[in-house]
């Protein structure tokens, strides 16, 4: 990760073989590919829809890199979609109302 730079172009991957989160998706580099790590869990439901919609154009880069930080928050990534679709990537159950009322 200390050869990436803001600007660097990312991709996605699928982790279909992940037992314990089969919609995850893992982070890599372009070139010689290298997993960096992997989309936060509660994206990757509405990402997977996403980038499983052959008309949609998903672009990731790197927007940050700080090798001071602790090492999970060391890399800053910028996620823009285009979809022809109106979609709603936040409908999964992570993203349910939990209370109809909050005091």
């Amino acid at each position: 990760m200390k050869a990436l730079k803001e600007g660097d172009k990312l991709l996605l991957m699928n982790d279909f073989q992940n037992e314990t989160a089969p919609l995850a998706l893992a982070i890599r580099t372009t070139g010689t590919p290298e997993i960096i790590g992997f989309c936060p869990r509660f994206l990757a439901h509405g990402l997977a829809d996403l980038a499983a919609d052959r008309h949609s154009e998903l672009s990731l880069t790197v927007a940050r890199v700080n090798q001071e930080a602790p090492l999970y928050y060391q890399l800053m990534c910028e996620l823009k979609a285009c979809s022809s679709q109106t979609r709603n990537l936040f409908n999964s159950q992570e993203f349910q109302t939990i209370s109809g009322s909050i005091h």
